[in-house]
C-alpha cells in the first residue's frame, strides 16, 4: 500500500474515485480530509480505507472523477457600482432585517416605484438560512414592485413585481429559466435563470449618465481616482 504521507491521522472525510487529479498533475484514486484540508492521498482505490473511523464520511464511487477547483474572486464593475445606490440587503443578518430594509425603502419611494436591492447578498448570511418568501416581501412593500436579485441568476420578488411583468398563475417557465412555485402551484416568488430577466426587464435600468455616476461613486469608495 502506498500513500502520502505514510502515517496520517484518522479522517473526517474519505473519497475513493476512478480518478482524482491534483494541481501538480498527479492522478490518485483516494483522498482523505480532516476538516477542509486534504491530508493524505493514495493511488489505490481503497488505499486509505484503514484510516476511516466510525464517524468518517465516506464516498466510494469508482466511476467518479475529481478535478482541482479554484475560487474565482472577481467583481462585475457596473453591477458593483449600481449596488452602491440600491437597498443594501447584503448587510441584513435575518429575514426580518432584510424585509425591514425593504419597508424603509418603500416608505421613502414614490408611489408604485420599484424597490431594487443590491445583488451581493446570500441567504446563508441570514439567521434563518433561507430565501425571503413572496408573502414576506408582499408584507414588506405591498404597493411597490420588489426585485431582490441574488447575483446574476436568482431573484426573489413580490406579487407586485410579478404583476408588473405580466407573470401570472399560468405563465410558463421561460427558456432557460424557472418560475418558483409552491406545492399547490401558486408562485413562491423565486425566479431562476431566464425568469430573473423576464421580470427585471420591467424594472428601471441605467441611462448612460446614471451609470457613469454609479461607476464614479464606486471608484471613490475604493480609494481610486475618477474624473
Amino acid at each position: 500500500m502506498t500513500r502520502e504521507p505514510a502515517e496520517p491521522r484518522l479522517l473526517d472525510y474519505l473519497i475513493s474515485a476512478g480518478a482524482i487529479h491534483s494541481m501538480a498533475g498527479q492522478t490518485y484514486r483516494s483522498v482523505g480530509l480532516r476538516g477542509a484540508e486534504i491530508v493524505v492521498v493514495s493511488p489505490d482505490l481503497h488505499g486509505l480505507d484503514d484510516l476511516a473511523a466510525g464517524d468518517t464520511a465516506v464516498v466510494d464511487a469508482g466511476d467518479l472523477t475529481l478535478l482541482p477547483a479554484f475560487a474565482d474572486s472577481h467583481e462585475h464593475l457596473m453591477e458593483a457600482s449600481r449596488n452602491t445606490l440600491l437597498v443594501p440587503v447584503d448587510k441584513a443578518r435575518s429575514v426580518a432585517e432584510f424585509t425591514s430594509m425593504l419597508t424603509d425603502a418603500a416608505q421613502a419611494a414614490a408611489p408604485g416605484e420599484w424597490i431594487l436591492t443590491s445583488i451581493g447578498w446570500h441567504e446563508s448570511n441570514l439567521a434563518e438560512n433561507r430565501l425571503p418568501t413572496l408573502a414576506e416581501l408582499d408584507a414588506a412593500a405591498p404597493d411597490h414592485p420588489v426585485l431582490a436579485r441574488r447575483g446574476g441568476h436568482l431573484a426573489v420578488v413580490n406579487s407586485a413585481a410579478l404583476a408588473a411583468a405580466g407573470v401570472g398563475a399560468d405563465t410558463p417557465d421561460p427558456p432557460g429559466g424557472k418560475i418558483g412555485r409552491l406545492a399547490d402551484g401558486s408562485r413562491d416568488g423565486v425566479l431562476e435563470g431566464g425568469a430573473v430577466y423576464q421580470v427585471a426587464a420591467f424594472a428601471p435600468g441605467a441611462t448612460g449618465w446614471r451609470a457613469g455616476n454609479w461607476l464614479g461613486r464606486l471608484c471613490r469608495s475604493r480609494g481610486g481616482h475618477h474624473p
